[in-house]
Parts: structure tokens; C-alpha cells; sequence
């Protein structure tokens, strides 16, 4: 279990600014939406 607890931290930490770049992208991309469904509004 131990192994596997490492396997998944490290496969959690390499990815982690590629990931925090596609959820800064995804939080725009809503944001942009929210703001053009209460302009359409």
C-alpha cells in the first residue's frame, strides 16, 4: 500500500503544473461563459 501511496503522489506531483494550466483554462473558459450567459441576460 505504501508503494502504491508513493506511486500516486509522484504520478499526482509530475503532472501538476500541466494540470494547474488545463484547470486555470477551464476555471476562464466558465468564467467567460458565466459572463457572456448574464450579458445575454
Amino acid at each position: 500500500i505504501n508503494n502504491l501511496f508513493w506511486l500516486h503522489g509522484r504520478d499526482r506531483f509530475t503532472p501538476h503544473p500541466d494540470l494547474r494550466r488545463e484547470l486555470m483554462r477551464q476555471r476562464g473558459y466558465f468564467a467567460y461563459a458565466t459572463h457572456h450567459y448574464q450579458t445575454h441576460q
